[in-house]
């Protein structure tokens, strides 16, 4: 009697699972689909050399831009794992995207707001939990000891060219 009560949970565990799934894979589709930033094909080196082509033709400019610097930026940003959190294709992770931040308003969980300038950015990356952008848990440790000013520097170049 006990093997017929077993056989016949298990299908029904089995369907339950199957459902599950199908209803995380439908939910998972459905917030991609609803995403209003979808994600820029491609590694994050040939956005970059993207964004350089655009303002190399002059399209777009941005006033005191170091390129070498901003591809600096970029080494530090990989080498250091930004990208586990913060995406530069305006995907939400953990963190904020940081595509196209530079220059605009970014409403903080306090309700004011700021203006992303370098101060900001380089405020950010130090000492985040100074200003915690509206909406993400403020979980990012400060990087003030683990980088070096330099480091620093060109990370903020490179968020800098992220149009």
């Amino acid at each position: 009697m006990s093997t017929s009560i077993a056989s016949s949970t298990q299908p029904r565990l089995g369907n339950r699972l199957l459902l599950l799934l199908a209803v995380l894979l439908l939910g998972l589709w459905a917030f991609s689909a609803l995403n209003p930033y979808p994600p820029v094909d491609g590694p994050p080196e040939e956005l970059f050399v993207r964004v350089k082509t655009i303002a190399a033709a002059g399209a777009v400019v941005i006033p005191g831009l170091d390129s070498e610097l901003a591809r600096q930026g970029e080494e530090a940003f990989n080498r250091n794992g930004c990208y586990a959190c913060h995406s530069v294709t305006g995907a939400v992770l953990v963190g904020p995207s940081l595509l196209a931040i530079y220059g605009h308003e970014q409403p903080l969980d306090d309700g004011t707001s700021v203006v992303a300038d370098e101060d900001y950015i380089r405020e950010s990356i130090v000492e985040p939990q100074a200003k915690i952008v509206q909406g993400f848990p403020g979980s990012m440790p400060g990087y003030g000891q683990l980088l070096s000013d330099e480091d620093v520097t060109a990370l903020v170049e490179y968020v800098k060219s992220l149009l």
